[in-house]
């Protein structure tokens, strides 16, 4: 039975173990729960194998692979020598410092997440943003004045999802192209610069820039019972010491999927891995 070998990730390489054992591989996870040697993964690595799935996202600090469910530190540095040459590894956002190590290592490295997985996760991510959302306010959303920045993927879905649930929304971006889109979707439009000069009157900010746009002047002109959701990835939109230092509720919203909907994320990573095997 063909093996294959899961290092770290959230909840969702839980799911994507079942996931992979439905399809009849044989799975063994490491760094998916407190406690365990750092010796088992030398261990399974020495054994054949077929692939090795790192998660979603692979790393946050570009040097560790993501293990939040394990209270251990794996280094990529520490990795790499024990990758069998030609083996197949596939993961997730890596960057490109790291994978071109594997690759000169003799590895062969894909990034899973293409353009199908990111349309689905951000479906996904969306649907967390109302998750999120039900947490931190007892408002129902149609009463609420949304602010969403960018346009992006995770923008538009996260639109979509509270034009669904009857929310005013304005859109705030640089590109003309993407405001003309959102203004065609039904949703008000400002552009991103005019709105960080003077931050329109609102209730909730939907932040999906990886820029920092927010800092302690356009903080400053924010409306004080605003909450502040980011979900871009790093470096964030948001200046998070200087929105508490005023105040505001500003919250860290990463890895939405991963959070509230692990299996369905699972499957979405599960089908394009199976593909890709």
């Amino acid at each position: 039975m063909a093996r294959i070998i899961l290092i770290g990730g959230d909840r969702r390489s839980l799911y994507l173990s079942d996931f992979l054992s439905r399809k009849g591989y044989l799975t063994y996870g490491f760094a998916q729960s407190p406690g365990e040697p750092l010796t088992l993964l030398w261990d399974a690595l020495q054994q054949p194998y077929v692939a090795v799935i790192l998660p979603l996202p692979a790393t946050k600090d570009g040097e560790h692979v993501h293990t939040p469910l394990w209270d251990g530190a794996l280094p990529f540095a520490s990795l790499q020598g024990r990758l069998r040459t030609g083996a197949v590894v596939l993961g997730g956002q890596l960057p490109k410092s790291l994978s071109e190590q594997l690759l000169a290592d003799g590895v062969r490295y894909t990034d899973y997440y293409d353009e199908q997985v990111v349309v689905q996760n951000a479906d996904l991510t969306a649907k967390g943003v109302m998750r999120v959302l039900g947490e931190h306010t007892d408002r129902s959303p149609d009463t609420l004045r949304f602010v969403v920045t960018g346009f992006g993927r995770v923008a538009k879905a996260t639109v979509r999802e509270l034009q669904a649930h009857g929310s005013k929304v304005l859109v705030a971006a640089r590109n003309p192209l993407a405001l003309r889109a959102a203004a065609e979707s039904g949703a008000d439009t400002v552009p991103l610069p005019a709105f960080l000069e003077k931050p329109a009157d609102f209730d909730v900010l939907v932040n999906t820039v990886p820029a920092t746009l927010f800092d302690v002047a356009v903080l400053s002109e924010m409306p004080k019972d605003a909450l502040l959701i980011d979900v871009a990835s790093a470096p964030f939109g948001l200046d998070f010491k200087a929105a508490a230092a005023r105040g505001l509720r500003a919250i860290k919203a990463q890895s939405l999927p991963g959070k509230y909907f692990p299996e369905a994320a699972a499957q979405i990573l599960g089908e394009k891995i199976q593909s890709l095997l």
